[in-house]
C-alpha cells in the first residue's frame, strides 16, 4: 500500500513546475488545472499554453482516474471561488484522497499573473494558505509559470540565447525563498499524507514552438505515455517522472527542474500504469470484467460477443468475470511486450468478493485495443516454397518455385522464380518475376491467425535455355486472384498460399494466354 507525502512548496514563479502530480492507488482522484495564455502589460502571449499543456494533461489526467476541473484565461477572483469549493467539497463524503493543481501562465516572484494587474492578485503565500487547509491526504502542486531573467548566467552563452528566443518564448523565472519546512506541515491524517512540489527549473521556463508546447509539461507527458518506467517494474512513480523529466528538459534548454520533497512511504507510489502489455478476451466471454496488475485494476463492461484485446500492465495479476449472478477467475502472467490469450479455464469465485479487487488498487477504465488494429499494422516477410503452373499447351508443366513476400497492412509485393524441364523438350525454362497484391485482412484471435484475399498482378522476364548454352528471353506476365492463410506463434509464423489466374507468355506458335495456378508453403516473421 502507499505511503505518502508530507509537504513541498513550490514557489516560484517561474517557470514551472509543470509536473503532473498523480495518486496513489485506491484513492479518490481530484484535479484544478489552470491556465492563462495573457499575463500583465509586457508578459508575451503564450500561444501553447491551452492547446499544448492543459489540454493534452487534462486528458492524461482523467485516464488515471482524475475528476478534471479547468479553468482558462480566468481571473484571481474565479480561481479563489473554485479554492473555497475545493475546500468544502474536501469536507464531505466520500471523502477526496488526492487533489492536484496546476497552472500554466505568467508569474513572478511573488504572484501569477492572471490577466490584467489588479490590487488583488493572487499571491504564492494566499495559494499556500489555502492549500494547506485542504483537507486531503495528498496534494501536488505544479506551476508553469514565466518571465524572462538570469539567461545569460543561466544558459552560459549569448549565441544560445538567441537561438532560444527565435524558436520559442520565455514561461519565466523563478526565485528560491527561504521555506519553513515546519510551517507547511498538514493536519495530522495519518501516514498516507503530505505534499510534494516540483519545479520545472531554478530560473527560467520556456515553450517552444517545434512542441508546441512548455517545454517541461511535454516531457512529463512523453514521460507519463511509458518511458518514464525507468525500473521497468510497469508502473511510473512520481520520482520516476521527475527525474525522466528533468533529464530531458535540461538537454533541451538548460533548465534545472527542483523536487521538493517530505514524505513517508513503505513503496515508491504508483503514479500511473506502463502498457506494455495486451491480453485477448475471447468470443464468448460476456458480462463485467476486472484484471487487476499491480497496483492498478482495469474495469470493463463486455456486452458483444467477439473477441477484444486490452492494453495492460505486464506481470503477475488476476481477471474476475461476472456474468449474471455467476462469479469466476483466474490467475495469469503478462508477458512485457507482448500478448497472452485468456484461457478458457475459469475458476468459480463469491459474487461477494468481486469487489475486493477495489481494495487492490485504483480502478481505471480499460483501455481497448482498436478491433483491426494487428490487421492493419503488420508488417511481415515470408519465405515460400511451393509448384507453379503456367504457359500454353505446348509448354505447360508443373514447376518448382521460391518466393520472397513482404506484406504490410492491406498490400503485398514479392520476388518469384521457378525452373524447370519439359517433358519432351530439349531446352528448360526459367521465370523470373515481380509481384504486386492488394487486399483485405481477417484477423481470428482466439486461433491466433489471419486470412487474406485479395488480386494480383505480376511481371518479369522468361528464359529458354538451349542445349550448347543457347537461349532466348522473353516479357512473361500473369494476373488473377489469390488468398493465404497464416497462423502465428508469436513473431513467426506458418503460411498457406494460393493463387489462381491467366499467363501470358509469347509463344511461335499460339496466343501466349494460358491458365496459371500456384501453391506453397511458407514460413513467415514480423517486422
Amino acid at each position: 500500500m502507499l505511503r505518502f507525502w508530507i509537504h513541498c512548496w513550490l514557489l516560484g514563479c517561474a517557470l514551472g513546475l509543470g509536473f503532473t502530480t498523480q495518486a496513489f492507488a485506491q484513492d479518490r482522484r481530484v484535479a484544478l488545472l489552470v491556465v492563462n495564455q495573457s499575463g500583465w502589460k509586457k508578459d508575451p502571449y503564450l500561444r501553447y499554453a491551452l492547446q499544448g499543456d492543459l489540454q493534452p494533461l487534462a486528458r492524461e489526467l482523467r485516464r488515471l482516474g482524475f475528476q478534471v476541473k479547468t479553468l482558462v484565461n480566468q481571473s484571481p477572483d474565479s480561481l479563489r471561488r473554485h479554492m473555497k469549493k475545493l475546500q468544502q467539497r474536501f469536507l464531505q463524503k466520500p471523502q477526496v484522497d488526492t487533489f492536484l493543481f496546476y497552472y500554466s501562465g505568467h508569474a513572478d516572484r511573488k504572484q501569477l499573473h492572471m490577466g490584467n494587474q489588479t490590487k488583488n492578485d493572487f499571491t504564492y503565500q494566499e495559494f499556500l494558505s489555502t492549500f494547506k487547509s485542504l483537507q486531503v491526504k495528498r496534494k501536488f502542486a505544479i506551476f508553469d509559470a514565466c518571465f524572462s531573467g538570469e539567461i545569460i548566467r543561466l544558459f552560459g552563452s549569448q549565441k544560445r540565447y538567441r537561438h532560444l528566443l527565435q524558436s520559442g518564448r520565455l514561461k519565466g523565472v523563478g526565485y528560491r525563498i527561504p521555506i519553513n519546512i515546519s510551517r507547511l506541515r498538514s493536519p495530522n491524517q495519518g501516514q498516507e499524507q503530505g505534499f510534494r512540489i516540483i519545479t520545472s527549473s531554478l530560473e527560467m521556463s520556456w515553450e517552444l514552438n517545434q512542441y508546441k508546447a512548455s517545454v517541461f509539461t511535454y516531457h512529463l507527458l512523453q514521460g507519463l505515455k511509458g518511458p518514464a518506467d525507468l525500473d521497468r517494474d510497469g508502473k511510473i512513480s512520481v520520482d520516476e517522472l521527475f527525474d525522466f523529466t528533468s533529464r530531458a528538459v535540461k538537454r533541451v534548454t538548460g533548465q534545472k527542474p527542483q523536487q521538493l520533497v517530505v514524505m513517508r512511504r513503505a513503496r515508491p507510489y504508483a503514479l500511473a500504469p506502463a502498457y506494455r502489455s495486451r491480453l485477448t478476451i475471447g468470443a464468448n466471454v460476456v458480462g463485467t470484467l476486472y484484471v487487476a496488475v499491480a497496483n492498478f485494476v482495469w474495469s470493463h463492461r463486455k456486452s458483444k460477443r467477439r473477441p477484444l484485446t486490452l492494453s495492460v500492465v505486464d506481470g503477475k495479476g488476476v481477471v474476475q468475470w461476472k456474468h449474471r449472478k455467476q462469479c469466476y477467475q483466474q490467475n495469469v502472467i503478462l508477458p512485457k511486450g507482448g500478448e497472452l490469450q485468456l484461457s478458457k479455464k475459469w475458476s468459480a469465485y463469491p459474487c461477494r468478493r468481486v469487489s475486493s479487487l477495489r481494495s487492490k488498487g485504483l480502478i481505471l477504465p480499460a483501455r481497448v485495443e482498436p478491433p483491426r488494429s494487428r490487421a492493419s499494422t503488420e508488417r511481415s516477410i515470408a519465405l515460400s516454397l511451393g509448384v507453379t503452373q503456367q504457359g500454353d499447351d505446348t509448354l505447360r508443366d508443373i514447376q518448382p518455385s521460391v518466393n520472397l513476400d513482404f506484406r504490410w497492412r492491406w498490400f503485398q509485393t514479392g520476388l518469384g522464380f521457378t525452373h524447370g524441364f519439359l517433358p519432351g523438350k530439349t531446352f528448360s525454362l526459367s521465370r523470373v518475376t515481380v509481384q504486386a497484391a492488394a487486399g483485405w485482412p481477417l484477423v481470428f484471435e482466439r486461433i491466433h491467425s489471419r486470412w487474406f484475399v485479395g488480386a494480383f498482378a505480376q511481371g518479369g522476364l522468361v528464359f529458354q535455355h538451349l542445349p550448347g548454352g543457347n537461349g532466348s528471353i522473353n516479357l512473361t506476365a500473369a494476373f488473377g486472384g489469390l488468398t493465404s492463410f497464416t497462423w502465428w506463434h508469436r513473431q513467426w509464423g506458418l503460411r498457406l498460399n494460393a493463387a489462381i489466374g491467366g499467363d501470358y507468355t509469347p509463344t511461335s506458335g499460339g496466343s501466349g494466354l494460358s491458365l496459371f495456378w500456384h501453391v506453397a508453403t511458407a514460413f513467415v516473421w514480423k517486422l
